[in-house]
């Protein structure tokens, strides 16, 4: 049997316990079962100062409420603590058959066991107690690390709803103002507006001031327009009298081209008059140059497309003429 010290006020929860347990009765002399107390070593005035606990962590004693399951049901934390180092075993079942984790309803209270069981595995059975697993510094670090990331999301999430929330009334509160602005806009329409003497006078005043200013402007786009129309018909004239000038310029040059080119003629028909008067094979007759008109008898003519010309001076003419339009 293991000796510990312990608070005045647990010495009282114990011996109110030990007047609950089996075979405990003033007349019995037969020694208690094993891991429950002996109510002679449990009287207040054997006590002391000094408490008897077993530590054996095979005793399963059914029907015995301690103060580690008042403790624990109360949801006690410092106090189940307190109970635990000073040896009160969790393996304990009440009348019900319950241990005290079973009774904890407080999530610190069911922590306070895991904690306790972390720091010593070997001290009782922690199966028998109904105690699940071991709650260690790191677990605890581990899951206080994911309950902060899930109220950061939950933070971000709810922001975010606010934010679009408000974008929401923003839209149905612009859209409530243009409804009554058009409302209010259709009611004007068509409310006929009452005008006393002298507003009606000063609305008379300003329309003709708005139709003499249009009239000025209309004025103005005419003059506008006028002196455009003018300056495309002096354009179109200069253009005729340059396309006229050209025409004149390109017939004078054509017409000294055909007197050039009538001259050749003459000097080289009177060449030709020198030779036999024996027409040759190939010589053309009853034919005409293209361009001056002289006769292609008894001469071999040059050709250019479907023209036929008496000399290349009439060929050369002919083309530039042709190129010329």
């Amino acid at each position: 049997m293991d000796k510990k010290e312990i608070p005045p006020d647990i010495k009282d929860d114990l011996v109110a316990t030990s007047s609950n347990c089996v075979d405990c009765s003033p007349d019995s002399s037969r020694e208690s079962p094993k891991g429950i107390f002996n109510c002679r070593e449990t009287t207040e005035a054997s006590l002391g100062d000094e408490v008897c606990v077993s530590s054996d962590s095979e005793s399963k004693v059914v029907g015995t409420t301690t103060p580690l399951h008042k403790a624990a049901q109360s949801g006690d934390a410092h106090k189940v603590l307190e109970l635990l180092e000073h040896g009160l075993d969790p393996c304990i079942k009440d009348k019900s058959g319950r241990t005290p984790y079973m009774l904890a309803n407080e999530k610190d209270v069911r922590n306070i066991f895991r904690r306790f069981m972390a720091q010593n595995l070997d001290r009782w059975d922690w199966h028998a107690a109904k105690v699940p697993s071991a709650l260690t510094k790191e677990m605890e670090e581990s899951q206080a690390a994911k309950q902060a990331e899930k109220d950061a999301k939950r933070k971000a999430r709810a922001k975010e709803l606010k934010k679009l929330r408000k974008a929401r009334e923003k839209r149905a509160q612009a859209q409530a103002a243009s409804s009554q602005n058009s409302t209010a806009a259709v009611e004007n329409r068509a409310t006929p507006t009452l005008l006393t003497k002298g507003q009606a006078s000063g609305v008379l005043q300003t329309s003709k001031e708005e139709e003499l200013m249009r009239a000025a402007a209309a004025e103005r786009e005419k003059r506008a327009a006028a002196a455009e129309r003018e300056k495309r018909a002096a354009a179109a004239e200069r253009r005729l009298a340059a396309a006229a000038a050209e025409r004149r310029m390109a017939a004078a040059a054509a017409e000294r081209r055909m007197s050039a080119a009538a001259a050749l003629n003459a000097q080289g028909s009177g060449t030709s008059s020198m030779l036999g008067t024996q027409p040759k094979s190939g010589l053309a007759t009853g034919l005409s140059c293209s361009l001056c008109d002289a006769s292609l008898a008894d001469k071999v003519p040059f050709h250019r497309y479907n023209y036929k010309y008496c000399s290349t001076s009439c060929m050369h003419v002919h083309k530039e003429i042709l190129e010329d339009g």
